[in-house]
């Protein structure tokens, strides 16, 4: 069963790079499977990494033990600033008035509710405080734990991957280590094979066990569409 429409997948400024991670990791219920379409293909850059998720968590792990156990127990907690208006440079992009699809500040804030978010208003934008939400997934049918949040790299101080506006924090409070980030980061980019885009091709991806993300757009036009389904 389709969740939504056709979407065209956000543009992004090439000068960044954006990290991998699964759609909607941030609410009660994510789809299960997405499908991008090839619409026009990209003049140069802009591939989509994919990378098996049971992987990263092994490795992690492996690499970080006190760590993923604290995550695994406590969590994480989403913290994003929308403004009032839309932003395509930034990593979040959308308004809260898009994102909600209404201009009404208690309409937003039931619509965010049903979604386990709570709305804080602050001038110019509202603050999202979503979660604790597991950031760790057993998956019933490959019997693997996968690394299932948007953990992909360094969210504090100068080496933050995300805009200064998203912020993420263990569910007990504790900052996510910067070193363990780090390592995600590498883990990341070894594990993961970059997929070109052609006109007119499809991929379906497992939502609740690979990651994806995108390479900068170094030369236009780039036009996926993206379909969410349970």
């Amino acid at each position: 069963m389709a969740t939504g429409i056709f979407f065209q997948e956000v543009q992004l400024p090439k000068q960044k790079s954006y990290d991998d991670g699964v759609i909607f990791p941030v609410v009660p219920e994510s789809p299960c499977k997405l499908f991008f379409f090839c619409e026009e293909e990209p003049g140069s850059g802009g591939e989509t990494p994919i990378v098996l998720s049971h992987i990263i968590y092994e490795k992690m792990k492996e690499r970080h033990p006190d760590f993923v156990s604290r995550l695994e127990e406590h969590g994480l907690t989403y913290i994003i600033i929308m403004s009032d208006d839309d932003y395509p440079s930034s990593f979040t992009g959308s308004s809260w008035k898009s994102a909600y699809m209404t201009d009404d500040k208690k309409v937003a804030e039931e619509r965010a509710a049903k979604m386990g978010t709570k709305l804080e208003w602050i001038e110019n934008g509202v603050k999202t405080i979503t979660g604790p939400l597991p950031a760790i997934r057993f998956d019933k049918e490959s019997e693997r734990k996968t690394w299932f949040n948007n953990l992909t790299g360094p969210v504090n101080g100068e080496g933050k991957i995300y805009d200064q506006g998203t912020f993420i924090e263990l569910g007990n409070g504790e900052v996510v280590p910067d070193e363990a980030m780090r390592d995600c980061l590498k883990i990341l980019e070894e594990e993961c094979v970059n997929i070109p885009w052609k006109k007119g091709d499809i991929m379906l991806v497992n939502n609740l066990t690979v990651l994806h993300s995108r390479l900068p757009l170094l030369k236009p036009p780039r036009r996926i569409l993206a379909s969410l389904c349970k």
